[in-house]
């Protein structure tokens, strides 16, 4: 035993191979669903949309 009980090795946290499986991924998916996380589709890019170009062939 440790001198340390809480010491945790945070590099083997971050490295540990993770459960990618379907039932892994859709139960995490539900889980977080229920919590209000929101889906993992990209969203669309936040920016300003880009005013319409006016027709420079129609004569005024």
């Amino acid at each position: 035993m440790t001198d340390k009980p809480f010491n945790i090795d945070l590099g083997r946290l971050k490295t540990r191979e993770k459960d990618r499986s379907a039932q892994a991924v859709e139960k995490t998916d539900r889980a977080g669903e229920k919590l209000g996380f929101v889906t993992r589709e990209p969203q669309k890019s936040a920016g300003a949309s880009q005013a319409p170009v006016p027709d420079r062939h129609m004569p005024r």
